[in-house]
């Protein structure tokens, strides 16, 4: 395939430093073992470019070892391409890359480590390969597809949303626990909503202009002028009350790791994910120190479904919770244990993140994604009007409008502005 035609089609080039000789190092490195041949090797783009952080290739190689043992495996490298691309100018403004390689190389492993000594055997993410700087940055993981995982299709309902609770839980009580122990965890302070001179913020990309494309529906829907006066008169505080979340983890009581991307798309999934086993985190670039109140209520809104939100949201609150305090006390945690009451405070605290993502990502999830003329999230980079896919459901859609006018005005009256 051609530049041309992989510029056309979409697919990024395969780097040229993506060869055999590299390859050999990976598995050297993986294998803890100096005399590995391989014996059978393919590289191809993962999918169309449609990640705004990262480009994808899939690796199929067959290698024997210095045994003669033959093994064959699958793995998924991630990188920034060489070329400028610009899907990954606002990935290239922040640490995501360098955030990804120390989750996956550093505390994921202690992660497992702590629960393995207590012969709890939660696996978090997929299996880590390799990382490194050079000659750009990767990671390298093994392949989930091969063992039936794939992304979901829909939002999570009630059992679903269960594992990936407690999955979460734990994680966070590891992170709580490492941090107490010495790990510095509490480095990952550089939140990519964190403002940078110069750059464009996250706030500027993606909020800024997903409120004001509420903010312009809710002024011509009959009934709804009020909503828009009083969004209107507050976007400049809820902007900067949405980065203060994130940028100041003084605010809390108690601090965790954080996701930090805790949407329904950075999952892996199968046989519909109602077993630990069966669903693992991915995407962890944008992980940080902060509130717990980040991760939850992005999975409420972002990850479980409108019904298991509205019918079961003390539910998973209790559950998360209880699961938090166990995980501690199953690691012998020896600090401060964090009280429910703590826990529901910084959800409260943080509630203004519950009405600025219904605004800013929940039409998304009335997409058609299969319609041939939704455009893609690249093509809308592309035309930097990153909404443009959600117009359509602004525009015609009376299911999104009936439940985001009816949502919108309940958390107004109960004070979310304030």
């Amino acid at each position: 395939m051609s530049e041309k035609e992989i510029s056309e089609t979409g697919f990024a080039a395969t780097p040229q430093w993506l060869d055999e000789e590299f390859l050999e190092k990976v598995l050297k490195y993986h294998e803890k073992c100096e005399e590995i041949k391989i014996t059978e090797l393919k590289v191809n783009p993962a999918s169309i470019l449609n990640n705004l952080a990262s480009i994808i290739f899939k690796i199929d190689v067959s290698y024997e070892i210095k045994n003669h043992s033959k093994v064959h495996s699958n793995f998924i490298l991630k990188t920034i391409p060489e070329e400028k691309d610009i899907k990954l100018d606002f990935q290239k403004y922040n640490t995501a890359f360098p955030t990804e390689m120390f989750i996956y190389e550093k505390i994921l492993p202690k992660m497992h480590e702590l629960l393995r000594a207590k012969n709890d055997d939660t696996v978090f993410a997929p299996e880590f390969i390799y990382c490194t700087d050079t000659p750009v940055p990767m990671i390298i993981l093994k392949d989930l597809s091969f063992d039936g995982f794939c992304s979901p299709m829909n939002l999570l309902e009630i059992d679903a949303t269960k594992v990936v609770t407690e999955k979460l839980s734990k994680f966070h009580a590891c992170s709580m626990f490492l941090h107490e122990n010495g790990t510095p965890i509490d480095s990952l302070t550089e939140s990519f909503v964190k403002p940078t001179h110069g750059k464009d913020s996250f706030t500027e990309v993606w909020i800024k202009p997903g409120l004001e494309l509420a903010i312009s529906y809710f002024k011509k829907w009959e009934g709804c002028q009020n909503i828009a006066e009083k969004l209107i008169k507050s976007e400049k505080t809820i902007i900067e009350r949405f980065t203060q979340i994130y940028v100041d983890p003084s605010k809390g009581p108690y601090n965790i790791l954080n996701h930090g991307d805790f949407h329904h798309g950075n999952l892996m999934q199968r046989n519909g994910g109602v077993l630990p086993q069966d669903l693992l985190l991915i995407d962890f670039q944008f992980s940080f120190f902060g509130t717990p109140a980040v991760d939850f209520i992005y999975m409420l809104y972002l990850m479980t479904s409108q019904k298991v939100r509205k019918n079961h949201r003390n539910e998973i609150m209790e559950l998360y919770f209880e699961k938090f305090v166990a995980t501690l006390k199953l690691l012998d945690f020896k600090g401060k244990i964090p009280t429910f009451t703590e826990f529901e405070n910084e959800l409260k605290r943080c509630r203004l993140m519950e009405l600025v993502l219904l605004l800013c990502f929940g039409a998304y999830f009335y997409v058609n994604w299969e319609d041939k003329s939704t455009k893609t999230v690249v093509e809308a980079a592309q035309e930097k009007n990153l909404y443009a896919p959600t117009i359509p459901i602004w525009e015609n859609n009376e299911e999104w409008k009936e439940y985001v006018t009816k949502s919108v005005e309940e958390m107004i009256n109960k004070g979310f502005l304030d």
